[in-house]
Parts: C-alpha cells; structure tokens; sequence
C-alpha cells in the first residue's frame, strides 16, 4: 500500500464535504454580520445584538438532533 494513493483525507467526496462545510459556515456568518448591520443600522438598543447572536446559536443546538437524522 502506497501512502500517496491511500489518502482518504484527500479524495473527492471529502473534499466536497469540506468545502460544502465552508461554504455553509460562510454564509451563515455572513446572514449574521448583515443583520447585525441592519439592527445597528436601523438603532435598535445595544442589548437586540447579544440577544440576535444568541438566538442564532440556540437554533444549532437544538435542531442540530434532528437535522442530524435526515
């Protein structure tokens, strides 16, 4: 067995898993940057920020379970 062509790590499903992983991640961050932007942009109180981010990372872990079944 040659190490070079027994590379798991490299072969095309998971580089597509990789970067569909990227490419999800950045566009979640970036619907959370441009809405923070609009919530500053539009003076909502300081505290409508935490609230937004926290609510964003509470949809993840709960519905992380169910959308891991699919």
């Amino acid at each position: 067995m040659n190490p070079s062509t027994e590379s798991p790590l490299l072969s095309r499903g998971m580089i597509a898993v990789i970067s569909a992983q990227f490419l999800s991640a950045f566009g979640d961050n970036a619907l959370l940057f441009a809405t923070l932007a609009l919530i500053k942009q539009q003076l909502y109180p300081d505290w409508s920020q935490p609230i937004l981010q926290m609510a964003f990372v509470a949809t993840y872990i709960i519905l992380a379970p169910f959308v891991g079944q699919v």
